[in-house]
């Protein structure tokens, strides 16, 4: 009896593994789904906060990179390296400090929605912070935003615009050209033929 109480009470802890929602995908054949365990990673729960200042500014500074720089080609590592050196040279202790407060009131009230998601089913979207749909976090007041979130809500769009088409076949060839080069070094290996 004692063993089929505890049993029960974890199975009570456990979200429910059962139904359509507790899926990451739609049941599509030959396609792979996975199920869904915690409350957290449902579609329907409230968004995850970034981890720190930092990230929300890494997140930022790339919208704004990608947004200003149309035909170049994006190479998030050097993006981020240029990034890091205006967050650790460039910046003020006070644009530090206000990216910090962003990063520890929204994982507070994130902390809130969860609960509230977990005892519900469902929560209410704060009103002092928004992720962009694809893109940064952003304050939703206009007067508590700084400079560089008012430049981000000029943008017609958040999402990254495609390679444009030269560029594109050029990416194209490069892969190709590569796999011709795997390919012919494998042959002389004698590991394909």
């Amino acid at each position: 009896e004692f063993k089929r109480a505890l049993r029960r009470r974890a199975r009570a802890t456990q979200p429910e593994k059962k139904g359509e929602d507790r899926w990451d995908q739609p049941r599509v054949s030959g396609v792979r789904r996975r199920r869904i365990l915690r409350d957290k990673d449902c579609p329907s729960a409230p968004p995850e906060p970034p981890l720190s200042g930092y990230i929300l500014f890494v997140g930022q500074m790339t919208t704004k990179m990608r947004h200003d720089r149309p035909k170049e080609r994006h190479n998030q590592v050097k993006v981020v390296r240029e990034i890091s050196k205006i967050w650790k040279y460039g910046m003020s202790e006070m644009d530090k400090q206000y990216y910090n407060d962003f990063a520890r009131e929204a994982n507070e009230l994130y902390h809130g929605e969860l609960r509230e998601y977990r005892a519900t089913g469902s929560y209410r979207p704060n009103g002092i912070f928004t992720k962009l749909d694809g893109g940064p976090w952003v304050r939703v007041a206009y007067h508590e935003k700084n400079a560089l979130e008012r430049e981000i809500d000029t943008y017609p769009t958040v999402k990254f615009p495609p390679r444009p088409a030269e560029m594109e076949e050029e990416h194209q060839r490069a892969v190709l050209e590569q796999r011709e080069r795997r390919k012919r070094k494998k042959a002389l290996e004698g590991g394909y033929f």
